[in-house]
């Protein structure tokens, strides 16, 4: 999510590039994790979601423990063989 977040504040060339030309931090990092800590803070994530493995994170997106995932397309893969194990 925090890259995703950066990608939108500093487009590309600020994404691919993170320092500025004397070496500081570019401001759409600064910012992007600015806004995680305060999606953080409303309680948008649960306190241990940045400590925890891709299992349990998983198991409690299916459990319906949690409201959101975010992932690649790896689970979504996963789920969908669950359902259809013809299906590559």
């Amino acid at each position: 999510m925090y890259q995703n977040i950066v990608a939108r504040l500093g487009g590309k060339e600020w994404t691919e590039n993170p320092l500025d030309s004397e070496g500081n931090i570019r401001e759409s990092y600064v910012l992007g994790l600015n806004y995680l800590k305060e999606l953080y803070d409303h309680g948008a994530f649960s306190k241990n979601d940045f400590v925890q493995d891709d299992i349990s994170r998983n198991r409690m997106f299916a459990d319906k423990e949690a409201a959101m995932i975010v992932q690649g397309l790896g689970l979504v893969q996963q789920q969908q063989m669950k359902k259809n194990p013809l299906t590559k």
